[in-house]
């Protein structure tokens, strides 16, 4: 990709699941704003227009998170597992959380 892309077509690169589902959200959210966090897309974080939601997506670059930090608590970011621990570093002063997302299993 060059440039950064719309939100709704950075959703459509988001694999359909469970864990993607607020970030999908967001991103096709009319009025979505995204912090570019790289050059390609591959990561950024989304903020929804109306709801104090955002969403982190990979490994934003800290210029990405110095966008968060002039908004108004209370302000939820939902970040992956996978990318907690980094975006705990790049906002030392914000309370983190850990959710686990159920999912319906197969009868057996």
């Amino acid at each position: 990709m060059s440039g950064q892309p719309e939100p709704r077509e950075l959703a459509d690169f988001l694999p359909d699941l469970p864990q993607w589902v607020e970030t999908r959200w967001i991103l096709w959210s009319s009025g979505c704003s995204v912090l570019p966090g790289d050059g390609d897309g591959a990561a950024f974080i989304a903020h929804h227009p109306d709801v104090p939601l955002g969403a982190v997506v990979g490994r934003p670059t800290s210029d990405a998170f110095e966008g968060l930090r002039g908004r108004l608590p209370p302000f939820e970011l939902v970040a992956q597992e996978e990318d907690a621990a980094y975006v705990r570093g790049q906002l030392p002063d914000w309370k983190f959380s850990f959710a686990t997302i159920h999912t319906k299993g197969r009868a057996r």
